[in-house]
């Protein structure tokens, strides 16, 4: 009997396990889904968005950055370094100010601002 009883229960934490893998594929799917609908909203905009990973001091650009300012793929660093070089200097501190303040606040971040292109001219 207890070996039956041993079973039952290993059978109820298996069907309660494939619940939850069930769940978590079907929240996977939808993460891709939302990805990719993220991804064509991008590609489908002149504007450019960034995620900043303070910790690597990195940038992860969403929108053809290098292209935009005329580099080849993967020629324009992406570090908070060299976009905070870029910045116009007329717009520097005003846009530095705000980075800031959305750290401390964590309210949305949109700006405009002019960036260096390779050739040097400005956008």
């Amino acid at each position: 009997m207890a070996t039956r009883e041993k079973h039952k229960n290993l059978l109820a934490k298996l069907k309660e396990s494939e619940k939850i893998i069930v769940k978590h594929q079907a929240l996977e799917a939808s993460l891709r889904l939302s990805e990719q609908r993220f991804r064509a909203t991008v590609s489908s905009t002149v504007d450019l968005i960034w995620e900043a990973d303070s910790e690597k001091n990195t940038l992860q650009w969403f929108g053809d950055i290098d292209g935009l300012l005329g580099y080849s793929p993967g020629e324009f660093p992406h570090t908070v370094k060299a976009w905070s070089s870029s910045i116009h200097p007329d717009d520097r501190s005003r846009v530095s100010n705000k980075v800031k303040r959305i750290l401390e606040t964590g309210e949305e971040y949109y700006e405009d601002y002019h960036i260096k292109c390779k050739d040097g001219t400005y956008r």
